[in-house]
């Protein structure tokens, strides 16, 4: 009886989760990407006091590694090369030490003078034949450069950066990464080329792929469970209302996202697969039943009213099941799981509002369409 505002309501709230989720005047998405592992690990793990007071004592381990590859990494073009490179990434922001052959130190007992000698490995890079077999002999019988700053048969070199306390996110959204990578590739050319490698290029380069896999999941989903439904129940009615209550509820728990500061993580990442696929379900139910209960009745509230009296009970049943299977996940004591658990439980929960609220309320609006029963009537 009250089919408009149900609609108009179930429209504000979108229309709030939208306002929550898009930053219409920067045009961007409000919700941010965790790519860290820090979600996967066990809260309270002792470990992880152990972890952090080993980088307290021994530095950070978020090492940047950009491998020279090359037939020999001592010649004067490639040496000059890696000093090019070294000297631009130290100017981008964040980026706090860079360790090359080119700038590493060295240590040497001078017996004669009775002390340590500590000065460059390189002071600039010579172009005679003999001091670079000189330079190359000295590295690759060094104890420590072999393995770390040079491979042991001198075809890599590597450029090994550090960072200041920027953050994850603040590395990922500064775009060190792609900076990095983009002055390294400058150098490449014939005979020498780059890899990238180490706990901060992969957590950059999981935060785009999150990022292309959401882009690419949620319309992959969609038109899945549309060719699905329609290939089972031949309407076009029961594609679109089941995926707009999907879409819906998406929004709604992104729009919770936004709204707690919650960043989708690597396990998040699903929510918006798992409410399509399960909203699909839901909404076909509804819909089909309507159909059946239109070719006994000829106006569209009342199918819909004894549509909802049908599935009520089972559609209440399976989505309160759900949920809880959902809040099991909660109490897990790894964050990624419990945030999965409870935002999927609200999600899950709004679908089903949204099912046995918003379908019922859209097709009692439907104008009257002339059904098996009205047709058999006419002829009579």
């Amino acid at each position: 009886d009250r089919a408009g505002l149900v609609l108009g309501g179930l429209g504000a709230i979108s229309l709030v989760a939208a306002l929550l989720l898009f930053d219409a005047r920067n045009l961007a998405v409000r919700v941010r990407l965790d790519a860290s592992e820090e979600p996967l690990m066990l809260r309270g793990d002792p470990a992880r006091e152990i972890y952090a007071e080993a980088t307290r004592s021994f530095g950070n381990d978020d090492i940047y590694v950009i491998a020279m590859l090359s037939d020999d990494v001592f010649t004067q073009a490639n040496l000059a090369a890696l000093r090019r490179i070294s000297h631009a990434v130290l100017k981008l922001p964040g980026v706090r030490r860079a360790e090359s052959l080119v700038d590493v130190p060295t240590y040497r007992w001078d017996a004669a003078k009775d002390w340590l000698d500590v000065s460059r490995f390189i002071d600039e890079v010579p172009s005679d034949p003999a001091a670079l077999a000189d330079l190359r002999a000295r590295a690759l019988a060094d104890p420590i450069y072999p393995k770390l700053i040079v491979s042991r048969d001198g075809s890599a070199a590597a450029i090994n950066l550090s960072f200041h306390e920027i953050g994850d996110r603040a590395f990922v959204d500064l775009g060190l990464d792609e900076a990095i990578r983009a002055i390294a590739n400058a150098e490449a050319g014939p005979g020498r080329e780059f890899r990238f490698a180490g706990r901060p290029h992969v957590k950059s380069r999981t935060a785009v792929i999150m990022a292309e896999d959401l882009a690419r999941l949620i319309p992959l989903a969609v038109v899945v469970a549309a060719l699905v439904v329609f290939v089972t129940t031949g309407s076009a009615r029961c594609v679109l209302l089941p995926l707009l209550g999907c879409l819906m509820s998406v929004l709604w728990t992104f729009g919770l996202l936004a709204a707690t500061g919650t960043p989708i993580n690597l396990l998040t990442i699903v929510l918006a697969p798992i409410l399509i696929s399960l909203g699909g379900l839901y909404g076909v139910h509804i819909v089909a039943r309507w159909e059946q209960e239109r070719e006994h009745v000829d106006n569209a509230r009342d199918a819909a009213l004894a549509t909802l009296k049908e599935v009520f009970l089972p559609e209440v049943l399976s989505g309160v099941t759900t949920t809880v299977g959902f809040a099991a996940l909660v109490p897990s004591g790894i964050p990624g799981i419990e945030e999965l658990g409870l935002f999927a439980f609200f999600g899950c929960s709004m679908l089903t509002l949204i099912s046995l609220a918003g379908i019922p309320a859209a097709l009692a609006l439907l104008p009257h369409r002339t059904g098996r029963h009205a047709t058999t009537r006419i002829g009579e």
